[in-house]
Formats: structure tokens, C-alpha cells, sequence
């Protein structure tokens, strides 16, 4: 089994910038979560394509074509998990700060930076103006930034042109111009203004993958509405995180590691699922809602 893994950036996204906490006993930073993974999977012969942004996923029913700015790639199935925010790495920025939290949490952070005029960026405008006008009186000016799927799209049509993921932070982070930051003190880029409406779908174009306020619809089992596609991880759900992620990734891919076995070797290829005595009765059906026909019944 062949397995190739594409980021615009470095492996793990968001998640490198987070700590995950299992228990109040056992927490670890995200990076160091994230390189554990990342060793693993490339000792395992997983080929990991960094600084590859994907701009396109069209299925078929024999093949998924997935296209990114340095050509296209054919595979059998597809999992996206792009999670909510485009372009996590940009908060590397000496002048851009995610929003996390509440409003408490925002003033304080805000507080310790000494900024005064700020940019709220996000993706849904009615999430950045209950924030503007919570920390209005915090603050000498606020200017709300709000990207649109146009924009997104756009961006993604300019990386593509130039065969590579651009530096400029205004295409990482579409609708908010270089001078716009420069004449502030730094830009929140407003984690809640993406749990509203998930901003990592709109520069993808996905051919017949439903979604709801850009997240992608999915039965249990992580398939989306196209064929050959599955889901996993917060671009699934907003309520999300580091461990529902996990758990969601691991059915996807045992899902579609089901569909890719060998029936003569046997049922118990995963012994951590029910033998399958016959599709009609196995839990996979259950899960999947397909009636006995092998039609999907979505909710």
C-alpha cells in the first residue's frame, strides 16, 4: 500500500502552535505530538509532499485526481483533512495573533502585546464584528478583514499560475493587503470567526463533496458525499480538537483499509472491529447507512 501525504506546509498544521492536553496528568506540545507522528509514518514508507497546496480533488468511480500546484497526483481513495483554518502557518508572523478564547482571554493577550490598532481577520463577518464590538473599548481602532470564498479561489489560482505556494502574506492570508497591516499594530486572526464557517474548503474545489458552512458532510465512517473520498478530523465538525481528530482519521482509514483487503485473507484484518459475517449484517453497513441495497442514506 502506497500512501502520500500533501501540506501546503510543514506536517501537521494548526496543531503544531497547540498544546494537547489527554488529561491534566498527560499533556504534550503539539509539535512534539506532530514530529512523533511525522517520524513514525515516514519510517513506515508514508511519502510526505511539503509546501504542495492541494487546489483540487476530483472522484471518479474508479480513481480520485488530486491537484496541486506542482501537478496532479491519481489515487485510489482520498481522506481531506485540511481542518479549519487555510493557512495556520502564517500565524508564524511577528504581526499576526490567533484568537483564542474569550473575550477576557483576548483583552489580556492584547494587553501584554501593547497593541493598540488591530486587524480582526477571519472568514465570517458576523463573528469578527461581535468582536470588534467587545474589544471596541479596549482599543484605538479596529479594522475587520473579512475573506471571502472569492478570495480564497483567487489565491488559489494565483498559486497555481505560479506552480508554488506563495510568501506574500496577503496570499497566504487572502483580503488582508500588506499596507493594511502595516499601518496597524497586528492582526487577530479570529479562531471562533472559522468555527462559524470553516475556511479550509472554499480554496479547494471539490466536485460533488456536499458541505454545511464549509464543513464536509460525512457518515460515520468518515465518506463524504463523492465517491472514493472520506473526511476526517475538524474539517468534519466544529466541535473539534487534537483527539477527535485522531479517533475520526483512524476510522476513515480503516473504513478504506476495508474496502482495499483482500477478501481470501480473511475478515479479521482489523481485530479491533466485529468479524464480518456478511455485509447485509456487519456493523459497517449499520455505520455507513446504506440499506441492504447498498444505497446510502445520508442525514
Amino acid at each position: 500500500m502506497r500512501v502520500l501525504l500533501v501540506d501546503r506546509a510543514s506536517a501537521g498544521g494548526l496543531a503544531r502552535f497547540g498544546y494537547i492536553t489527554f488529561s491534566q496528568r498527560w499533556a504534550f506540545p503539539g509539535s512534539r505530538v506532530i514530529t512523533a507522528l511525522r517520524e513514525e509514518a515516514e519510517s513506515i514508507g508514508v511519502e510526505i509532499k511539503r509546501n504542495s497546496r492541494v487546489v483540487a480533488i476530483r472522484p471518479s468511480e474508479s480513481l480520485v485526481t488530486v491537484e496541486t500546484v506542482h501537478g496532479s497526483i491519481s489515487a485510489k481513495y482520498v481522506i481531506v483533512a485540511t481542518g479549519i483554518v487555510p493557512a495556520p502557518e502564517a500565524i508564524t508572523h511577528n504581526k499576526i495573533s490567533i484568537g483564542l478564547g474569550d473575550a477576557a482571554r483576548l483583552k489580556w493577550d492584547l494587553s501584554r502585546s501593547g497593541w493598540r490598532k488591530v486587524v480582526l481577520y477571519g472568514n465570517d463577518r458576523a463573528s469578527l464584528e461581535a468582536l470588534a464590538s467587545t474589544l471596541k473599548n479596549d482599543l484605538d481602532s479596529i479594522t475587520i478583514c473579512c475573506a471571502t470564498e472569492q478570495q480564497l479561489q483567487d489565491a488559489a489560482r494565483v498559486a497555481i499560475a505560479r506552480r508554488a505556494e506563495p510568501d506574500d502574506l496577503a496570499e497566504r492570508l487572502p483580503g488582508l493587503p500588506a499596507e493594511l497591516l502595516s499601518s496597524h499594530d497586528g492582526a487577530i486572526l479570529d479562531y471562533n470567526s472559522y468555527k462559524v464557517w470553516n475556511g479550509s474548503t472554499g480554496a479547494i474545489s471539490m466536485p460533488g463533496v456536499e458541505t454545511d458552512h464549509g464543513y464536509i458532510k460525512v457518515n460515520p465512517l468518515g465518506r463524504t458525499t463523492a465517491p472514493r473520498v472520506y473526511a476526517a478530523g475538524n474539517v468534519c465538525t466544529p466541535a473539534s480538537g487534537i483527539l477527535p481528530a485522531m479517533s475520526s482519521a483512524l476510522t476513515a482509514a480503516l473504513a478504506i483499509g476495508q474496502e482495499l483487503a483482500d477478501p481470501s485473507a480473511g475478515a479479521d484484518r482489523f481485530p479491533w472491529f466485529p468479524r464480518l459475517a456478511s455485509w447485509e449484517d456487519s456493523w459497517l453497513m449499520e455505520m455507513s447507512g446504506e440499506d441492504a441495497s447498498g444505497v446510502e442514506i445520508l442525514s
